[in-house]
């Protein structure tokens, strides 16, 4: 890559990222190791944008805020069931971290505040 190149990419490269900040709504601080197969290690900053659930594909990084929690947590979600028997699944990449899912009614008990668009790391 010559120097002229560098520059041009170096451009693109901020122009990306001034995107994909700008059409983050928030974002917040990862927790711990559950999540690195899908690029999120502890301490990264998770950019989401909110979307409406209709949006949302089983597989979906998400924010959610559980019924009574403090704290939200990022997951992947997985959608199951059917219209009169639906049922949510929230996973993390490591199977050692117990899926956490509801079915019927207790899917008023939740409430997915974002879908993740980027991850920011430190090097």
């Amino acid at each position: 890559m010559n120097v002229k190149e560098f520059f041009e990419a170096k451009e693109q490269a901020e122009a990306n990222v001034k995107e994909v900040v700008t059409a983050a709504d928030f974002c917040m601080t990862a927790q711990g190791c559950g999540m690195e197969k899908s690029r999120i290690y502890d301490g990264d900053t998770v950019l989401f944008k909110r979307v409406e659930a209709g949006e949302l594909k089983s597989g979906d990084v998400v924010a959610v805020l559980l019924n009574g929690a403090e704290e939200v947590i990022c997951r992947k979600v997985f959608y199951s069931g059917n219209e009169e028997s639906p049922r949510v699944c929230f996973t993390a990449d490591d199977p050692k971290i117990a899926p956490i899912a509801f079915e019927g009614e207790e899917i008023e008990t939740f409430c997915i505040i974002g879908k993740a668009v980027a991850v920011y790391s430190d090097l």
